[in-house]
């Protein structure tokens, strides 16, 4: 190591964290399609005097998957990151956190983009009542910001907690040699 610049040693610190940020967001963009696909098509509802009328299942079906997917996900990419790219804990930890998060609005913000127009605006835009409108992709604001970190953090915590690459080596205890031998 006598021969490493500074920017050497400094890049290899980051590496590993970038990469684990890297792939939390192309995971995250994965995540919004397959979100988008599971929940689609959209379901339809009534639109009468400016108010929306959907089915009883209409939020619950898009954050339901929503959770479903990005616990699996940041459950799934903790663990697996944690233990190929594990160097410093603490370093590891962060940028676990940090791409985490950036999977869970990725997510988030790419299912809401494929799915239809708000359907408030659809609503305001009929001509008669009653007409009907679809729904649009949406996740409550706390599964979003706590679905993808909460679980990735758990598989990054799980793998640490398991495993670990410091070999703790035992200290070999000397054992007496018997008197009166001719041991060396």
């Amino acid at each position: 190591m006598a021969n490493d610049t500074p920017l050497r040693v400094w890049i290899a610190r980051l590496r590993d964290p970038l990469i684990i940020l890297a792939t939390f967001v192309l995971a995250g963009l994965f995540c919004g399609w397959l979100w988008h696909h599971l929940w689609a098509p959209a379901p339809t509802g009534l639109a009468f005097k400016g108010k929306m009328y959907f089915p009883d299942d209409t939020i619950f079906r898009g954050t339901g998957i929503y959770m479903l997917i990005a616990i699996v996900g940041g459950l799934v990419l903790g663990a697996l990151l944690t233990w190929l790219l594990e160097r410093d804990e603490v370093v590891t930890l962060v940028a676990v956190l940090v791409g985490a998060v950036l999977a869970g609005l990725v997510m988030g913000m790419l299912g809401s983009a494929l799915g239809p127009e708000s359907p408030q605006a659809a609503a305001d835009a009929l001509t008669k009542d009653p007409g009907n409108v679809t729904g649009n992709l949406t996740v409550a604001p706390l599964a979003r910001w706590t679905c993808f970190p909460g679980a990735a953090i758990v598989g990054a915590l799980l793998v640490l907690v398991t495993f670990t690459r410091r070999g703790s080596k035992t200290p070999e205890l000397a054992v007496p040699e018997p008197e009166g031998s001719d041991a060396p």
